[in-house]
């Protein structure tokens, strides 16, 4: 060995000694007086690992006695088994095989060592690595045994926790659960501040799982979830833990295998006993969650469901009870298991209603968190016996709906659907014949709630009870009892809902009420309200429903007139002249109402009154103007397949009616809607042959209509509207170029090259012999043209390679390139900033891309390097003024992008300018003053 590598590993060696064996021998006494002078390396030693292995192995090789002969036998093992190691680590079959041979190489080392050095009290270490050594070469077995021994030998070891992990960990895979359980239960007693501690304890837990002995298991991994709760690991809130930090997923896991100890240890221990017999946590809550979304995996629904009704039980006054009562519902109801569901909800409303001990607990907080779910479940059970009594039709079944209703409103009477839920009381009292019961509920529904679907509805249904109370008890028990209260709940709801359509027929039947009980005044009243219809003579009664009716209609009282108009015809033959005139009235007070109800906004109704002409009156002069009516507002509403097949049906029955020339435009319009483009173009070129007269809008509707047959996808249509408005249209300029432009379009999109060329070339002639009636417009599309036509030039362009000889194909590819250019800078005279940027940028690439073609053209055969160089040197000069070029052209155009601020090219450009390396011009100074401004 060359004496100054002695040196170095003597150095290396000397040094280590000193620090392991002469560390103690100094004091803060003999140093107290040193003067220590501080002063920078001149130079930072290298260590070539290889080398200092290969002066290891030689130093080993020519001696056994040096008393630095262990610490090199050490050392170079160590070398070894950490270079191996690296190399196994890196997963590359070469490295992984040099990796093996180091690493064995490390075995016989440690092995020289341990038999050579057998009481070395280090030897602990030693051991220790060449078990990692035998782990790592697959040999586990031998691993095993080694730290076996390292334990027998060494059982104070500072290594102890790691190894008894590591041989736990062996044991484990080889299903010793029992040994890696005591290896496990070795860290845990002995190294409670090791980094092993708490994956010894999680693995200590799955040992005995695997032993089959649940309750040591669960011990061990509640262990943990304490631990982590002490650490602050869990947040708490009012509604259920929730697992944080960095260490969720060994939580997790935990929580995992806690649910697979309790579901393999059935109903023999259960998480109720198991805290029993210890202590409640506060996190239990997820416990029963975990285990019951266990047992949902594993489609144990019964047993998912029994777990969360199980901390029901054991929490009764939980704030989370009624979610864990809703989770076993769910459950239920997920399962199919439908005779489980409805006696669970009827718990869940005895266990948390209204007057419950529970609820009695709650604050209001908890309270209003419970009412949903209160609502929710008394919902589905009121809706079930409802149904249930509908099919049994037994009165028994519709009280016991009934009193879930009841039962509803008593806990939610202030909630949204408590109107509703009261009118569904009301119908099964009424429907299981308690018709007493039913008025009052339905009297509370109509009168005693804020504006409801349902009210009208309520207050009519009071009166049929009225009259099956009437059919069910002696006539003089109903005159004295009830006949007051159903003359003022008639009269009520006929001042509460005076439009509804039933007020006439409730009015009639109370004024005869009023007179068959003597109350003349309030009958006459009554009577006059319905025309007087309990006028005895049909003469006066005909002469005041006609009166009546004019003066209701002259006040615009026309739904009054209208009643008044249709009783009078009752009066009336058909055969005098006065019929047709009160028929037209008749009619008239129905379209008026129409147009009340379309000025106010109502608009259904106004369509429903317009509509209903045709019945009412179809005879009516009227009817034409309310079918048309009826249409044109069901466009308004949207309902245009009602308004179409009315406008259609107009267009058939009155084909000579003034209003008939609109149809086209409704029906386009509501084609047009409806995406049926074919026959909205079809209607709109219809009219544009109606309206020739009309040039402006015939034009606008000839547009329209190519615009539909394109958007409906039939081009050849859209081509030939399009030409045939070019044709009648030539002006204005604007509109006609769009056109041109869309017939380019179209024959691009149709593969046709040739025919949008052609359209091209005339967009660009147009707008050039435009004149003062050239616009942005049609300069923008004129430049966008000519840009498109310049995509061929530049296509050409890169299609030209540059070969051997390159004279005739560098002349070739240049003359293409100017042409190209030439092309580009055409685009330029528009001065369309969009344009004109995306046309300078071409520009700029072409020259890159030139001087790119040729640095990258092909080299004469036969060249010596000496020769190709100089070539290579010949072409660099001839590329660099192409690509100064294209750095001046790309700066100059930041400078026009940055004005006109377009994002997507400021990046393309400065992309290409970093390409082009702009240091090699002197051009960076200037580049970067753009970039920094633009930045």
């Amino acid at each position: 060995m060359p004496r100054n590598n002695w040196l170095l590993l003597a150095a290396v060696l000397g040094l280590s000694a000193c620090a392991g064996k002469n560390a103690d021998l100094q004091t803060i006494a003999s140093i107290k007086d040193r003067k220590i002078d501080l002063e920078e390396p001149k130079e930072a030693i290298k260590v070539d690992p290889d080398k200092v292995r290969e002066y290891y192995r030689e130093f080993l090789s020519v001696t056994n006695e040096n008393k630095m002969y262990s610490e090199a036998l050490r050392r170079l093992a160590d070398l070894e088994l950490k270079t191996g190691e690296g190399s196994i680590e890196s997963k590359e079959t070469a490295h992984d095989e040099n990796g093996e041979k180091q690493t064995l190489a490390a075995i016989k080392l440690y092995q020289t060592y341990l038999k050579t050095y057998p009481h070395d009290p280090a030897n602990d270490l030693i051991m220790y690595q060449l078990a990692k050594a035998y782990e790592l070469t697959g040999q586990s077995q031998l691993a095993l045994e080694m730290f076996d021994k390292t334990m027998a030998q060494y059982p104070h070891t500072r290594y102890r926790d790691e190894v008894q992990f590591r041989r736990g960990e062996m044991l484990f895979l080889l299903k010793r659960y029992e040994d890696a359980e005591l290896a496990y239960a070795s860290i845990i007693s002995n190294n409670k501040t090791s980094i092993f501690y708490e994956k010894a304890m999680y693995k200590y837990g799955w040992a005995h799982f695997k032993q089959g002995r649940y309750k040591p298991a669960l011990n061990a991994f509640f262990a943990i979830m304490d631990r982590k709760q002490q650490q602050g690991m869990i947040k708490y809130s009012q509604a259920l833990p929730e697992l944080i930090g960095s260490e969720r997923e060994l939580l997790d896991d935990t929580m995992r295998a806690i649910s697979l100890c309790f579901s393999y240890a059935g109903s023999d221990y259960t998480i109720g006993k198991y805290f029993d017999e210890t202590s409640s946590r506060p996190y239990e809550p997820l416990v029963y969650l975990s285990l019951g979304k266990l047992y949902m995996e594993k489609d144990r629904s019964k047993d998912a469901a029994d777990t969360f009704m199980a901390f029901v039980k054991r929490n009764p006054t939980s704030s989370l009870a009624p979610e864990f009562h809703t989770n076993a519902i769910n459950t239920y109801q997920q399962a199919n298991l439908i005779s489980l569901v409805i006696p669970a909800k009827e718990e869940f409303v005895r266990l948390y209603g209204v007057g419950s001990a529970y609820w009695d607990l709650q604050s209001e907080a908890s309270r209003e968190h419970i009412r949903p779910l209160l609502a929710k479940h008394l919902t589905e059970l009121a809706t079930h016996y409802h149904a249930v009594a509908r099919s049994s039709k037994l009165p028994a079944d519709f009280n016991h709906a009934a009193e879930l209703y009841t039962l509803y409103l008593k806990n939610l009477p202030n909630d949204k659907d408590a109107a509703k839920m009261n009118f569904l009381m009301a119908e099964a009292l009424f429907d299981g014949k308690f018709y007493s019961r039913a008025v009052t509920e339905y009297e509370k529904t109509a009168y005693e709630y804020a504006d409801h679907p349902k009210r009208a509805e309520a207050g009519y249904a009071a009166l049929l009870s009225y009259t099956e109370i009437e059919k069910t008890i002696p006539p003089a028990e109903f005159n004295s009892t009830w006949r007051q209260k159903a003359i003022s709940s008639a009269l009520r709801f006929a001042d509460q809902f005076p439009a509804d359509k039933r007020v006439p027929a409730v009015l009639t039947k109370t004024a005869e009420q009023l007179f068959a009980i003597n109350d003349d005044l309030r009958a006459s009243a009554t009577a006059q309200r319905v025309l007087k219809l309990q006028v005895q003579d049909p003469a006066l009664k005909r002469t005041a429903l006609v009166v009546l009716g004019h003066a209701e209609f002259d006040q615009k009282n026309y739904a009054q007139s209208q009643q008044a108009y249709r009783e009078a015809l009752n009066y009336i033959s058909p055969k005098e002249k006065q019929y047709g005139e009160i028929y037209d009235r008749l009619a008239a007070s129905i379209y008026k109402q129409g147009e009340q109800a379309r000025d106010k906004g109502d608009l259904p109704s106004a369509l429903a009154l317009f509509a209903s002409i045709k019945t009412a009156t179809p005879a009516s002069k009227l009817r034409a103007n309310a079918d048309y009516d009826a249409a044109t507002i069901a466009i308004k509403l949207k309902d245009f397949k009602k308004a179409s097949a009315m406008l259609e049906t107009f267009r058939k029955e009155y084909p000579n009616h003034e209003l008939a020339v609109t149809v086209p435009e409704k029906l386009a319009f509501i084609y047009s809607e409806t995406g049926q483009s074919t026959r909205a173009a079809t209607e709109m070129e219809r009219l544009a042959q109606q309206h020739k007269s009309n040039p402006e809008y015939s034009r606008s509707l000839l547009w329209q209509a190519a615009g539909f047959y394109e958007k409906g996808k039939l081009n050849n249509d859209a081509k030939r509207v399009y030409e045939q408005y070019l044709q009648q249209f030539p002006a204005p300029l604007d509109q006609a170029m769009e056109a041109r432009h869309n017939l380019a379009e179209i024959a691009r999109k149709s593969g046709d090259g040739r025919e949008w060329g052609r359209w091209l070339q005339d967009i660009i002639r147009t707008d050039s012999a435009a004149g003062p009636q050239r616009s942005d417009r049609t300069r923008y599309l004129a430049a966008d043209a000519t840009l498109l036509l310049a995509q061929g030039h530049f296509n050409a362009y890169k299609q030209a390679k540059l070969t051997h000889p390159l004279k005739e194909s560098l002349a070739r590819k240049k003359d293409l390139m100017q042409n190209t250019i030439k092309a580009y800078e055409g685009v330029l005279q528009y001065r369309v900033a969009e344009v004109s940027t995306s046309a300078t940028y071409q520009i700029a690439e072409i020259y890159a891309d030139f001087a790119s073609a040729l640095l990258k053209s092909e080299r004469p055969k036969n060249l010596n390097t000496e020769e190709l160089q100089q070539y290579d040197t010949l072409l660099e000069e001839q590329a660099f003024p192409f690509e100064e070029k294209a750095i001046e052209i790309h700066v100059e155009n930041l400078k026009q992008i940055q004005n006109g601020v377009y994002d997507d090219w400021i990046k393309r450009s400065l992309a290409q300018l970093r390409k082009l390396q702009p240091a090699r011009y002197g051009k960076t100074e200037k580049v970067n003053s753009y970039v920094e401004a633009i930045n």
